[in-house]
């Protein structure tokens, strides 16, 4: 079983150091049938980056995750969201295209604010100022 999660280093981490500066990471956590953990691996976000709403793919070889950028306030801002890839054989991100960029990346500026879920059907909707995008995503 698979576990998308944040926890404290110091309770979770054997010899965990504080100056390691690693503060509240995300990590994809392994457990076996009996929920003893297995291994783990700390995703590597950027201390501005908040990612949510994680989704799996149907072969279950990666998760598809919304990118939020974070201001100096530590809440999410209204500018740097984006898509990435976790891939779950060793937790390494890679960036998702995207149509309007023509590339990888946040989406265009004269779309802020901008808001990103997914809905019931599993479409990615993306709120661009006023107006409701919706996406298929094809796996």
């Amino acid at each position: 079983m698979l576990l998308v999660t944040v926890r404290d280093p110091q309770f979770y981490w054997e010899g965990y150091d504080y100056t390691q500066g690693v503060l509240d990471p995300v990590e994809l956590v392994w457990y076996d049938d009996d929920w003893l953990e297995q291994y783990h691996t700390v995703l590597d976000y950027a201390a501005s980056e908040l990612p949510d709403d994680f989704r799996l793919d149907p072969s279950q070889q990666y998760l598809l995750a919304i990118r939020h950028s974070l201001g100096n306030d530590g809440k999410p801002a209204t500018a740097g969201h984006s898509l990435n890839v976790v891939y779950l054989s060793d937790g390494s991100l890679a960036d998702v295209y995207l149509p309007e960029v023509e590339g990888s990346g946040e989406y265009p500026a004269v779309w802020w604010p901008v808001g990103m879920a997914w809905n019931d059907r599993e479409q990615l909707m993306v709120q661009a100022g006023e107006q409701l995008r919706v996406y298929d995503v094809e796996w």
